[in-house]
């Protein structure tokens, strides 16, 4: 997997299907070389311009396709 070309400007959404926003960026360990979170960015003409960028932790993530899923709340407290 390419990692710049398959997640980046992904849509991110949450186990209720409502959309969290797209992946800006990804973070990854400089120890493990792993990737520890995304950063995401709210997307559409009501956020151009916006910066408010939220980063969610790579264990979060439920399922990895045409879009990232993020577990429901209580697949994360279980984490």
């Amino acid at each position: 997997m390419r990692i710049t070309e398959d997640l980046l400007k992904k849509d991110v959404i949450d186990a209720d299907a409502r959309e969290i926003g797209v992946i800006t960026d990804i973070i990854i360990s400089d120890q493990t070389f792993e990737i520890t979170d995304i950063v995401t960015q709210e997307k559409g003409f009501a956020n151009f311009g916006s910066n408010e960028e939220n980063v969610i932790p790579i264990d979060f993530i439920s399922v990895v396709g045409d879009k990232v899923l993020i577990k429901s709340a209580d697949e994360i407290d279980e984490i």
